[in-house]
């Protein structure tokens, strides 16, 4: 589908420009559902136009119309926290303290790592867009979250000592923006921990391994030379990048899903009923007893396939995900944050 059907389609739909360099690129790296994804001819930074306005974003966010739904999200409780044990390792690691420290993360979901985080002895703030899982984490782990894009005014104009976000980097309509309100929201020796994809670095020829770019929730793709840029550009200084192949997460990923096809094609053509499925990762909130039990299994060998063998396996132009930490400049030189972005 072209970028003008798109539009036919869904009027809400707009032109976008690099977010680093501000220019259109007519150079289409990939097409999905409908969206293009186009590189930018100076940076290379891919970015999805024609897409959603805000309105729309946030609308989807807030009626539950993501790829992954709330209640998704909410029932993935062990392989999140088994990730986020392994991101907050990282993190103890850089942090003079622990207990006591500020720490706010974005987009997080059910508040799995928060919780984890407190376990330790952070003080966790949230900001998660999708209400129910806003709700779940203030009801059910009784964190403190508010559902608006971080600004100045953000928990009573707090700062933190750590901001962290998962995977949410390609979902920010203004990275840069964003970014330079992060730096604002963060004490002089704050951290910055981020994990995200490299799909700008990554070979064509490597697309194949990747099921769903799922657009048009992600809007904008990284590699390290853009993100370099955009922390050079909000006002931080890179302390560390760490690099995880992603290839055999994605091999034994495809493989489990054609099985579990398999499974379901030949249940199908024996009338037996299917149940819906959730997902390799993900089981029902009713699970109990063993099934408890495979999920702590599956969540470990999704930990050590992403970060274990991920941390040996070839990563040149192929899948990674990036642990990224910084901190502000001494300067914090950039332009003032609009505080209502």
């Amino acid at each position: 589908m072209h970028s003008s059907d798109s539009r036919i389609k869904n009027p809400s739909l707009e032109d976008a420009t690099c977010a680093l360099c501000g220019i259109t690129s007519k150079d289409v790296a990939i097409e999905q559902d409908g969206f293009q994804v186009r590189r930018c001819p100076t940076c290379g930074l891919l970015y999805v136009s024609p897409r959603p306005s805000a309105v729309s974003i946030h609308s989807r966010y807030g009626h539950d119309d993501a790829h992954i739904s709330a209640d998704a999200h909410i029932a993935s409780e062990a392989a999140t926290r088994a990730s986020a044990r392994h991101l907050l390792a990282h993190v103890g690691r850089l942090l003079s303290k622990e207990r006591g420290s500020t720490l706010l993360e974005l987009g997080s979901g059910a508040g799995y790592l928060l919780d984890e985080a407190r376990k330790l002895g952070y003080d966790v703030h949230g900001i998660e867009m999708n209400p129910a899982q806003a709700s779940f984490m203030r009801t059910t782990l009784g964190i403190p979250c508010e559902e608006e894009p971080i600004s100045e005014g953000s928990f009573g104009s707090k700062r933190f000592d750590v901001i962290i976000h998962v995977d949410v980097l390609s979902h920010l309509l203004d990275p840069v923006a964003d970014f330079q309100m992060i730096c604002s929201k963060l004490n002089d020796q704050g951290l910055l921990v981020f994990e995200t994809g490299n799909f700008a670095d990554v070979a064509f020829r490597h697309y194949k391994t990747i099921e769903t770019f799922q657009l048009p929730d992600h809007l904008t793709f990284f590699g390290e030379k853009t993100l370099r840029e955009l922390l050079r550009r909000t006002g931080f200084k890179l302390v560390d990048i760490r690099r995880f192949s992603l290839l055999p997460e994605l091999i034994v990923t495809n493989l489990a899903r054609r099985l579990v096809r398999s499974v379901r094609s030949l249940r199908q053509a024996r009338a037996v009923p299917v149940q819906e499925a959730t997902g390799l990762l993900r089981a029902r909130a009713s699970d109990r007893g063993p099934s408890r039990v495979i999920r702590r299994l599956l969540a470990r060998t999704f930990v050590w396939l992403r970060y274990g063998a991920g941390r040996f396996a070839p990563k040149s132009d192929r899948p990674q995900t990036l642990l990224v930490f910084a901190r502000p400049a001494p300067s914090r030189t950039y332009d003032a944050p609009d505080s209502g972005s």
